[in-house]
């Protein structure tokens, strides 16, 4: 667990990925790069999703691609989801402050998920 801030810049980024409003993108990269300032490499979700925004940030990056079962990342992945939805996890996550935000962050992470793999807009997706 790091400090809040880590998982609460990655919701923003998210939240701002997610939106249908041009303005967002530009936002979203300004995000990006001040939440990956000093880092080397990124993987594993919501940064490998990220790929089209981060070589546009990193042009030279090399970006290196592995490929999981997808009946195995399937179980995995699920098995994150339906933790989140626990009603209780909130309130059980509430004193620790690197992962208070953690249903938060799961929910848009689904969002990506979800526009990504299968296309589906997040936001009709609630109507």
């Amino acid at each position: 667990m790091g400090p809040p801030i880590e998982i609460q810049s990655w919701i923003q980024i998210l939240h701002h990925w997610l939106s249908p409003n041009p303005q967002d993108q530009q936002i979203t990269l300004n995000l990006l790069k001040q939440r990956l300032d000093g880092y080397a490499a990124i993987t594993d979700a919501p940064g490998a999703q990220l790929v089209p925004e981060l070589l546009e940030l990193y042009p030279d990056a090399k970006v290196i691609c592995t490929v999981r079962d997808p009946a195995a990342w399937t179980k995995s992945i699920d098995q994150v989801a339906s933790l989140s939805t626990l009603w209780f996890l909130r309130v059980v996550l509430l004193p620790l402050t690197g992962m208070r935000h953690f249903v938060e962050y799961i929910d848009v992470l689904g969002g990506q998920w979800g526009a990504i793999v299968w296309g589906v807009d997040a936001h009709s997706a609630d109507l």
